[in-house]
């Protein structure tokens, strides 16, 4: 962007028309050493960095060594200026609302671990479990999984049948890999539209969550789509 608004302030001092008969290339001159030198009797890379060094400073709302000269180029800086008040101020509202987020997750999360040190210390729980329970919880809450449907408040606000299609769009990639519901899929779309609503959803599993146990009630089928899960067998509990 500085770039280009540097190419157009040269452009504007060089070629476009002047109502005062003068433009700032022509009438800016600089000091160095002692000796007084125009702008365009040095080279094209120092004119190239005082346009740039320009365009900057008019974004930023910084100090201003050249002014306008005529109304085209005045023209030129009032946006600019506008522009990089407008991009300021966006920047650090940005900043800030990220920075107050931030703030407020570590705050939850100083909170939860707060509320679970006291309930443990409060209830004698014993080291050699208060420990290892603290630190599973720290794991867990720094960890982020993907957002679960009923995280996303937003989508209660849709109707059944954007609702159904958004559900089923996410899972069908995944029922289409079993055999038995690719079938069904090339078959009847819309009843497997139904399905996904009412007999399908997903489960997210931590490092070391178990997905069942021995002796629990089977009221679920798995499939797994993503990661490795591993199958453990007891011999007191497992005859095969």
């Amino acid at each position: 962007i500085a770039h280009l608004l540097a190419c157009a302030l040269y452009a504007a001092g060089q070629h476009a028309p002047s109502d005062t008969g003068a433009h700032w290339t022509t009438e800016h001159a600089e000091s160095v050493g002692g000796v007084s030198a125009q702008y365009l009797e040095n080279g094209i890379m120092y004119q190239y960095m005082v346009a740039l060094h320009l365009a900057v400073a008019n974004i930023a709302l910084g100090e201003l060594d050249v002014m306008p000269t005529n109304s085209i180029e005045r023209a030129i800086f009032v946006v600019t200026m506008m522009a990089g008040f407008l991009f300021g101020s966006s920047v650090v509202s940005t900043l800030s609302a990220a920075m107050t987020e931030y703030h407020a997750r570590r705050r939850d999360t100083s909170n939860k671990l707060r509320t679970l040190r006291q309930y443990l210390r409060e209830n004698d729980v014993a080291r050699s479990i208060a420990v290892p329970v603290d630190r599973h919880v720290r794991q867990r809450l720094t960890r982020r999984d993907k957002l679960r449907e009923e995280e996303v408040p937003a989508l209660a606000l849709l109707n059944f049948t954007l609702r159904s299609a958004v559900r089923f769009d996410i899972q069908r990639p995944h029922l289409k890999s079993h055999p038995l519901f690719r079938l069904w899929l090339s078959l009847d779309v819309e009843l497997m539209q139904r399905v996904c609503m009412g007999a399908v959803g997903f489960l997210q599993l931590r490092p070391q969550d178990e997905l069942f146990l021995v002796g629990g009630a089977a009221t679920s089928a798995y499939a797994l789509t993503a990661g490795e899960v591993s199958y453990t067998q007891h011999p007191d509990t497992s005859p095969v």
